[in-house]
């Protein structure tokens, strides 16, 4: 690469240094000439603020405001009064009265690692089962490994923040971090099911299997990792792991390819991105990541090659969606609210329109609460590619991820209408019922005339049929005297 400009007058313009300039040509005239503009610039712009536009009408009408450079969340008040706002901050309140809560951070300025830090706070006590981390250390993927490692069942959703500091709010005052991490963990019965959702575009010719033969262990690594030798292509060919992912990744036109292992076709596949430090070069292998379970390893299972693009990003994201909304709506349960990780790599110049990951959300939960953040590396479960709804959440096994977004939803049960004790109850049981109300009552007043629907109000009826053939005015007033309540039903 060009070397960086030196400090001065070129650096904020993030350019390289100027070129050498052209040979001097004989002046012609003492007129400056007018540079030409080209027509994309004459007209790209008209077309951009066009799209710009109809992007910004799509988010209000599906109530998003976004700002891709921090926060996002639902949009609360009209745009005209956040337009201005060069930081914003998106607040979420929410009440789990079988839950407890409580926040946590580690300091790198502080005295002691992030491990004692943390262990002092109560982290790594038994119980907690939801944690909500915001980070910005290297440290992360160490600390988030101690944390699942100490509660293995526990769901671990956040991402990296893209900001210069981190707030902690606590007991009315306010901490500033400026590296290390804050969170919040949840104990007790917390209604929030992860999941993680990226782009999934089936590559190369599979899926192939493999078996116990095509394992070996792991020359330069601890006893439990695991080298894939040998896989086997549907039509029963077995070849080297290693030149199967190169025939792939040559074949891979648009897109990061990754691979996906599953212990059968069907359940999902993990997916891990493909890197230079899962080659074995000198058995032909490639390392697998270690199998998520009581089992100790890999006994066999079937591979998937994947690729993302910005169409394969939208279609997972919106179908993910839908399945869910479809499942919660078959349990009856509610989406309280939910709070996203995106990546800063999912916005506008990739997708084409700004907050769609924020936009699809509410689209397909109009007038849920929304809110998160753009991340520079999200923290979440597996990622699954091509996985049953029933594995749409899950728990355990967190980890960084890349150019996804990461959702945690808070879902309960439906209400249910309580049914009316008088709904259920016998023609006997109403009369009795009545007859001990309408003995706790003064004598009636006399008769009124028949064809008198005012002065029948005044009446009391003295059987329950006399009560179920009054007039309605009648029938409340004298339901009103009686103290008897209107139940639907």
């Amino acid at each position: 690469p060009p070397p960086r400009p030196p400090p001065g007058r070129y650096a904020a313009r993030r350019c390289h240094p100027p070129r050498t300039p052209r040979q001097a040509r004989p002046a012609t005239s003492c007129r400056r000439r007018r540079p030409r503009r080209r027509s994309d610039e004459r007209h790209g712009g008209d077309r951009k603020a066009a799209d710009d536009e109809r992007h910004r009408s799509e988010r209000r009408e599906a109530g998003v405001e976004s700002r891709e450079a921090g926060g996002l969340g639902a949009r609360q008040e009209d745009e005209e009064g956040a337009a201005g706002a060069q930081h914003a901050a998106a607040l979420s309140l929410g009440r789990f009265p079988a839950a407890s809560c409580k926040s946590f951070a580690f300091d790198a300025a502080a005295p002691g690692g992030w491990e004692a830090q943390l262990k002092a706070q109560g982290c790594f006590e038994g119980g907690w089962k939801v944690f909500l981390l915001i980070a910005r250390t290297n440290e992360a993927d160490e600390l988030v490994d101690a944390l699942q490692a100490a509660h293995p069942d526990a769901a671990i959703i956040g991402g990296m923040a893209t900001g210069d500091v981190l707030y902690r709010l606590r007991h009315g005052a306010a901490s500033v971090v400026d590296e290390g991490a804050v969170g919040m963990m949840f104990s007790g019965n917390v209604p929030l099911a992860a999941f993680v959702s990226r782009g999934a575009r089936v590559v190369g010719e599979g899926p192939y299997t493999f078996g116990e033969a095509d394992l070996d262990a792991d020359p330069d690594a601890p006893e439990e990792q695991q080298i894939l030798t040998h896989l086997t292509d549907p039509r029963g060919e077995r070849q080297g792991a290693l030149t199967t992912v190169l025939e792939v990744v040559r074949g891979c036109s648009q897109g990061q390819p990754t691979m996906g292992v599953a212990e059968r076709p069907g359940e999902g596949y993990e997916l891990t991105f493909l890197s230079n430090e899962m080659v074995v070069a000198q058995r032909g292998a490639i390392r697998l990541a270690p199998r998520r379970g009581d089992a100790p390893g890999w006994e066999g299972g079937a591979v998937q090659f994947y690729a993302f693009d910005p169409q394969s990003c939208k279609q997972d994201l919106a179908t993910r969606l839908a399945a869910m909304k479809a499942e919660t709506e078959r349990k009856g349960e509610r989406l309280l609210g939910a709070v996203m990780f995106t990546c800063n790599g999912r916005t506008h110049n990739f997708f084409g329109e700004a907050a769609f990951d924020a936009t699809t959300f509410s689209k397909t939960f109009p007038a849920t609460p929304l809110i998160g953040m753009y991340a520079g590396g999200e923290i979440g479960p597996p990622l699954l590619a091509d996985a049953p709804p029933s594995r749409a959440f899950q728990v355990g096994g967190a980890g960084m991820h890349g150019f996804t977004a990461v959702f945690g939803m808070f879902i309960v049960p439906g209400r249910q209408p309580r049914a009316a004790p008088l709904a259920f109850a016998d023609g006997d049981a109403i009369a009795a019922a009545y007859a001990e109300l309408r003995a706790q009552m003064p004598p009636p007043p006399p008769a009124p005339p028949a064809s008198s629907a005012d002065a029948t109000a005044g009446h009391l009826p003295t059987s329950i049929a006399e009560l179920r053939s009054l007039p309605v005015r009648a029938l409340r007033q004298a339901m009103d005297r009686l103290r008897i309540a209107v139940t639907p039903g």
